[in-house]
């Protein structure tokens, strides 16, 4: 994938404003963490033969509709910390707020810069199961960013059928 390309920077501007108003819009003033969660899949383009039907006056129509396998999907958990300004407030002043503040943010893009590493080594070290790039466009495999999908109904994966992420989940307990 092309860092910087604007019609996939603006795919995922749109998915995490989505999640922040979905999800973490009401974890300002509250004591307790919002729990959002992202999945991101990737596909492959499948070519399939084209089916031909013959129409009225014998005019040949051609299915040629191209199908995606998912191949990789991710699913990334994301916990919204609330910042509590009322207790420290009458406390220590609003100078004390501020510093806790920029702690509490350090804090969450080391965890979260922490975290990018973490998938970056994984997913360097394991690139075998990754379908060869067949195309030149800017992005070869087709993604998907789905926000919260506990709202909607998907179906399970099949017993025999091991995801990638159940996958990551086995190494991270053996470690």
């Amino acid at each position: 994938m092309v860092a910087g390309a604007p019609d996939i920077d603006s795919v995922l501007d749109q998915k995490i404003d989505q999640l922040i108003k979905q999800d973490f819009a009401s974890a300002t003033h509250s004591s307790e963490p919002a729990v959002g969660q992202i999945v991101l899949s990737f596909s492959q383009k499948v070519a399939t033969k084209s089916k031909k039907r013959s129409g009225w006056f014998g005019h040949v129509k051609e299915d040629a509709s191209p199908t995606t396998t998912c191949w990789e999907s991710w699913i990334i958990n994301v916990n919204c910390l609330p910042l509590s300004y009322r207790g420290q407030q009458h406390l220590s002043g609003p100078a004390s707020t501020v510093n806790s503040a920029e702690k509490l943010l350090r804090l969450s893009a080391l965890s979260f810069e922490t975290t990018v590493n973490e998938i970056l080594a994984l997913a360097n070290t394991h690139k075998d199961h990754i379908p060869p790039i067949m195309t030149l466009d800017v992005c070869p495999f087709p993604f998907d960013i789905t926000i919260d999908p506990q709202s909607t109904t998907t179906l399970p994966p099949a017993a025999d059928d091991e995801t990638w992420t159940q996958y990551i989940k086995k190494l991270m307990e053996q470690i």
